[in-house]
């Protein structure tokens, strides 16, 4: 641009007819051109301004226009997205399972849109990286904790019933807890075991299992009781002819006064009477399960008596084996002959008659100690 600048004019007069008409001339000319001047920049300026208006309604437009067609990009993106999904799910807009599916795919699958989704293009839809590999792989990556399963209790608490104890005072028992799923297990396994000659020895393992395995008594201890209680009987047996066969038969059998009942024979007044509370107790826990009623009453008896009776100065010391089994003949289950099969010197059993009812007790025993496990 022209930096056009008024300044003052001198013309020569040898180029002019006179002095006054070249002078009016000149300054005339030079007018114009300023004029021109301040023209062409105003016209300038004007361009510019609408130059700058026109870029800013052409820039809006291309703003709207882009923005739209992102608009529709992005919805119809998210649309094969959810093709993909519904296609990986096979439901109908009228079944029930479609409301596991997200929410963004429930909006597009329960309206007419919906069949939009089948009509779009193969190609679009696997163009979304979304591959079975990659789910899959996801998934491994991803440590799924399972739950825990919750532990079920099998304990069975046996109440306090009333107690006449050997110096023939009353009183009340306390609770014991059994676990009668593994006592049921011991008791309805099947034995083979040629020293079994009776076969009964269901029993016995059931006896060893509750005073060990429950009660913590020393294996010794419980090898010499269930030893004894081999030749006695079995749960719920009377008089080795009779087997009470329901709650009913049991309370009608421990009401008679002859004869002995259970796996150790209970036969005085005071021990069938203690025997009958138990009875009773346990049937109202199995009142329809007499088998386990039965169990439980016998063994929580016995488990009462040995500690009533004072047979052991603790459940858990080690006795020897002859002598615990010698303790149990003599102190507990005085069959007739015992004292005679057993003799104490200072406190301590030992076997004194062979091919006797104790000789027999005393290797039932140890057999039992062997069978399952010594020290």
């Amino acid at each position: 641009m022209h930096n056009y600048k008024r300044r003052s004019i001198r013309v020569p007069r040898s180029r002019c007819n006179n002095a006054g008409e070249g002078l009016h001339e000149m300054e005339r000319r030079y007018r114009v051109r300023d004029s021109d001047y301040y023209q062409r920049r105003n016209d300038i300026i004007g361009n510019v301004l609408l130059g700058s208006v026109i870029a800013g309604v052409v820039v809006s437009s291309l703003t709207l226009f882009v923005g739209s067609k992102l608009s529709v990009y992005a919805e119809a993106n998210e649309k094969q997205f959810v093709a993909l999904q519904v296609e990986s799910v096979p439901i109908s807009p009228d079944e029930s399972t479609i409301q596991t599916l997200s929410e963004s795919i429930v909006q597009y699958a329960t309206v007419p849109e919906y069949e939009f989704l089948n009509t779009l293009d193969d190609s679009l839809v696997q163009s979304i990286p979304i591959v079975e590999e990659d789910i899959a792989k996801v998934e491994e990556e991803i440590p799924i904790e399972e739950a825990e399963p919750e532990e079920v209790s099998t304990t069975v608490i046996f109440p306090s019933v009333e107690y006449i104890k050997k110096d023939n005072t009353h009183t009340y028992t306390e609770e014991i807890e059994f676990d009668m799923e593994s006592l049921l297990r011991t008791y309805n396994e099947t034995y083979s075991i040629s020293w079994d000659d009776k076969g009964t020895f269901n029993t016995i393992a059931t006896i060893y299992d509750f005073l060990v395995n429950q009660m913590g008594v020393n294996n010794r201890i419980a090898s010499a009781i269930c030893g004894n209680t081999y030749y006695e009987g079995i749960f719920g047996m009377q008089q080795k002819t009779y087997y009470v066969a329901s709650s009913l038969d049991s309370l009608y059998s421990l009401s008679k006064s002859d004869g002995g009942i259970g796996c150790v024979q209970w036969t005085s007044a005071n021990r069938k009477t203690n025997l009958k509370n138990f009875y009773k107790a346990a049937c109202e826990i199995y009142p329809d399960d007499f088998q386990s009623a039965k169990i439980m009453a016998e063994l929580a008896l016995i488990y009462t008596e040995i500690q009533d009776y004072k047979l052991f100065s603790n459940l858990n010391s080690a006795y020897s084996v002859e002598n615990a089994t010698g303790i149990v003949a003599v102190r507990y289950e005085s069959y007739n002959g015992c004292e005679l099969d057993f003799a104490s010197t200072k406190g301590v059993y030992s076997l004194v008659r062979q091919n006797s009812n104790g000789a027999l007790r005393l290797q039932m025993a140890y057999n039992i100690y062997k069978y399952f496990g010594d020290d």
